[in-house]
């Protein structure tokens, strides 16, 4: 993987380009089965020639070349472009977010640099010629370490940021969607939770 690695340049400081690759934890949770599945996950950042920026998940598994699925993003325009695996699964994004629901592995994308506590986004998804919306709303909201610990988000061998922030992205039946716990001023999420996985960095 590390020869997969093109380093990216100081615009990493922004949510979502870290600068080294991750290696994330998922429990992906299985309803009506005892004891969940975990995978593990190599995420590697690279610049691409036409000024965007790619996230790269790989599976953990002996020599795998290719990404389970690939993030293509666009700091610019706030585009995103979503390629899974499998030649028709793919799907664009704007306004810094991309959802992905029931996917196994974490690759949501959440708009952090959100100010407002609360806020609604719309998501298009084209499919059999036709154009479909959803609306999401997305709660910012501050979080102290004492409640991230109680709630189980935070991992003893985590070291402890200024603070935190948790991202809740919620559909129109106010669901659970996805939520991310964010170090203030992070370049990625430490604990990642939907109804189908639970997702976590491994240090």
């Amino acid at each position: 993987m590390i020869g997969l690695l093109i380093l990216l340049p100081t615009v990493c400081a922004f949510p979502f380009l870290p600068e080294t690759e991750l290696k994330i934890v998922s429990e992906i949770l299985n309803p009506g089965d005892s004891e969940p599945v975990f995978r593990m996950w190599t995420l590697v950042p690279e610049s691409a020639p036409d000024g965007t920026y790619l996230l790269k998940f790989f599976p953990e598994v002996p020599e795998s070349l290719t990404p389970f699925c690939e993030l293509k993003i666009n700091l610019t325009s706030g585009e995103i472009e979503w390629h899974g695996t499998g030649r028709k699964r793919k799907k664009s994004g704007t306004n810094g977010m991309m959802i992905v629901p029931g996917f196994p592995a974490p690759c949501d994308i959440l708009p952090v640099a959100q100010k407002e506590p609360v806020k609604t986004y719309k998501d298009s998804t084209q499919a059999g010629g036709r154009v479909f919306v959803k609306k999401y709303r997305i709660l910012r909201e501050d979080v102290s370490s004492e409640e991230a610990k109680k709630n189980g988000w935070l991992e003893k061998n985590i070291p402890e940021p200024a603070g935190f922030i948790m991202m809740t992205a919620v559909d129109e039946q106010e669901h659970l969607v996805v939520k991310q716990l964010w170090p203030v001023n992070g370049t990625w999420w430490i604990y990642e939770e939907t109804p189908y996985r639970r997702s976590r960095i491994v240090q």
